[in-house]
C-alpha cells in the first residue's frame, strides 16, 4: 500500500539501501515500500536511487515519460559532452535475471490502473541507433507485441534496456507514483534530479548538467 499523499515530488534521490535513516525524514514513509522490492542481497548498503510522484493527473494525461523508451542512454561520439565519458557506457540500473533472482535493474508501482506499460522485450544496444540518446524507441512498436499494462499497487522489474512507457489516464485523478532504481547507475543528472545531502555520492557517479531535452 501507498503511505497516505502528500505532494511528495523526488526524482532519483540516492539512498543507502537497507538504511532507513538515510532518507529524509519526510520520505521514511515509503521505507516499507522499498521493502516490497525483491532487491539481492549484494545491493544492502549500496547507494540507490528513489523516486517519487504524488500528483493529480488529469485525463487524457500522463503523470510520467510519455512515449515507448528505455532507460540506458544511448550516447555517439558526436554528441558525447562534458557530462559523457567516451568508452564509459551510460547504465541507469542494468538489470540481469538469473533463475532464482533479480540482480540490478529497477523496480516501480502505481497506485492506479493502466497507466504504466511494460513490453516483454530487451533492446540490443550493440546495434547503433537503434533508440535516439535519449532512450527513445518508439519506432520499434510495431515489433514489440502488445505489452502488458500494470494494475494499481502491482510492483514490476525492469531492465535498463525494457521497453516501457506512461499511458494516460481515463480521468482526472490523484496518482502515486514509487520507483527504486538499484546501485548501477552511472551518470546523476543535477538538472532534473533531487540530492539528498544525507548521502554522498559513490565515486563511480558522474554528475552532470546534460540538458535532457536537447
Amino acid at each position: 500500500n501507498f503511505p497516505p499523499p502528500e505532494d511528495r515530488n523526488v526524482n532519483m534521490m540516492p539512498f543507502i539501501l537497507g538504511n532507513e535513516s538515510s532518507l529524509p525524514e519526510y520520505l521514511r514513509c515509503y521505507n516499507h515500500c522499498i521493502k516490497q522490492c525483491p532487491i539481492d542481497s549484494t545491493e544492502i548498503g549500496k547507494v540507490c536511487y528513489l523516486t517519487v510522484n504524488e500528483s493529480m493527473v488529469k485525463s487524457q494525461t500522463t503523470q510520467r515519460r510519455k512515449g515507448l523508451h528505455i532507460e540506458e542512454l544511448d550516447l555517439f561520439p558526436s554528441e558525447i559532452s562534458t557530462g559523457f565519458t567516451p568508452g564509459n557506457i551510460p547504465y541507469w540500473g542494468e538489470g540481469v535475471f538469473t533463475p532464482d533472482k533479480f540482480e540490478g535493474g529497477l523496480y516501480f508501482a502505481s497506485n492506479v490502473s493502466a497507466t504504466n506499460m511494460v513490453y516483454n522485450a530487451l533492446i540490443d544496444k550493440n546495434v547503433p541507433g537503434i533508440t535516439d540518446k535519449h532512450g527513445n524507441c518508439e519506432h520499434l512498436r510495431n515489433f514489440l507485441g502488445p505489452g502488458t499494462k500494470l494494475e494499481a499497487g502491482q510492483l514490476v522489474w525492469i531492465t535498463d534496456r525494457t521497453p516501457h512507457e506512461a499511458r494516460e489516464q481515463q480521468e482526472d485523478k490523484y496518482c502515486q507514483f514509487f520507483q527504486v532504481v538499484t546501485s548501477r547507475v552511472t551518470h546523476w543528472n543535477d538538472q532534473y534530479y533531487t540530492p539528498n545531502p544525507l548521502v554522498p555520492f559513490p565515486e563511480n557517479v558522474t554528475i552532470s548538467d546534460e540538458n535532457k531535452l536537447s
